[in-house]
């Protein structure tokens, strides 16, 4: 975003808590102050500037659920994983195989290699 003639600059939503703005140009932090509702005064004219604020988002969202009412029929679930012997030391491949699985309710998987060993 651009300055004016005068420093100003308006931002397209109101901020919520504090924002930072630099010199897009030197990446310098500058201190603004506030000039009239969502306008801010830097003092310097014709500059490009980078604002990083956030804001609050009013037009809703949607929300997609994975689970018995999306999926009526059943799952196949299939996964590797390492298991260290306790005797020997010697470290083995593991396979997991569910042939018929059947979700009876929302499912949040953490999938990974240095993922948690957790499903819920």
């Amino acid at each position: 975003m651009e300055t004016n003639e005068l420093g100003r600059f308006t931002l397209k939503y109101y901020p919520v808590g504090q924002f930072f703005v630099y010199n897009l140009d030197t990446g310098e932090k500058i201190n603004v102050f506030r000039f009239y509702e969502k306008t801010y005064n830097s003092n310097l004219p014709y500059t490009n500037l980078l604002i990083d604020y956030s804001y609050n988002y009013e037009n809703g969202g949607s929300l997609v659920n994975i689970g018995q009412r999306l999926i009526k029929g059943y799952l196949r679930l299939e996964g590797r994983t390492k298991i260290k012997d306790d005797v020997t030391g010697q470290t083995h491949t593991g396979i997991i195989i569910i042939p018929k699985l059947k979700l009876m309710s929302d499912l949040s998987m953490r999938l990974g290699e240095n993922a948690t060993p957790m499903v819920g």
